[in-house]
């Protein structure tokens, strides 16, 4: 899932591909998780707009938030209970309400 403010632009050879994100959110699955942490998450980082990575994996109740900081920088916060702060969206999200909430479908 990706957050944007503002009208959403499109790379030129992909029009599927946002390239103005604020943030973005992975489900981490078993089969892909290590892609997910690796060679995609250096990808997300790369983006200019981009703000905050949330990493969700499914089999285990931890979020995973890397924010960059004003000087470029990023910084990890994990939590497994309680709140997370997202100040890129100037939210904060609950843990186990994200692991409560039923599935789609």
């Amino acid at each position: 899932m990706s957050v944007l403010c503002g009208a959403p632009q499109v790379d030129d050879e992909d029009a599927n591909s946002l390239i103005n994100p604020i943030m973005v959110v992975e489900v981490l699955s078993p089969s892909t998780e290590a892609y997910d942490r690796g060679a995609k998450l250096a990808h997300y980082r790369a983006i200019p707009s981009l703000r905050a990575v949330l990493l969700v994996p499914q089999d285990t109740q931890r979020l995973e938030l890397f924010a960059k900081r004003d000087d470029g920088q990023w910084e990890l916060y994990e939590r497994t209970d309680g709140e997370l702060p997202i100040d890129a969206l100037g939210i904060t999200v609950n843990v186990e309400d994200i692991y409560r909430a039923p599935l789609l479908g």
